[in-house]
């Protein structure tokens, strides 16, 4: 009697922890990601930067920006230094910069760096057109626009 009794326990326990793990799969599986793949324009180019705000960059200044499409990572140079992070792009051309870093060097010709991750941080959304990528904020204004390198 007492061998019956483990032997229902058991599978009691073992047919409520499956069902279980089968209804989180069902859930994980059918709550969308809000990330989505970059958009194929843009990915494995080298963007320059040539408008910070409202001011054009010198085309001495070698800012630049690229996306990868694996695993969502962005990279460049802001001018000085070398940056790397990963890029969120999200429905309706939304877009989200993090984990953000870069390297440390001491720049003595035009820095921008200190305007550069700003406008990163504060970009909401992308737009392409043609040989050119924008990047706005959450009052739809321009807070930086790129230019497609040639090969």
């Amino acid at each position: 009697m007492k061998r019956i009794f483990v032997t229902a326990t058991l599978i009691a326990i073992l047919t409520t922890t499956i069902s279980c793990k089968s209804k989180q799969a069902i859930e994980s599986s059918a709550t969308p990601n809000a990330a989505q793949t970059p958009a194929v324009e843009i990915v494995d180019i080298r963007w320059r930067l040539i408008m910070l705000g409202d001011e054009t960059v010198p085309a001495t200044v070698n800012a630049y920006i690229s996306f990868a499409a694996e695993q969502n990572r962005v990279s460049g140079n802001d001018g000085c230094n070398q940056f790397f992070g990963t890029c969120q792009f999200l429905p309706d051309s939304g877009v989200r910069f993090s984990a953000m870093g870069s390297t440390k060097k001491m720049c003595f010709d035009v820095n921008i760096g200190n305007q550069f991750y700003p406008m990163l941080e504060s970009a909401v959304r992308y737009a392409v057109h043609g040989d050119a990528f924008e990047l706005f904020n959450a009052d739809n204004k321009t807070i930086g626009k790129f230019g497609k390198e040639s090969d």
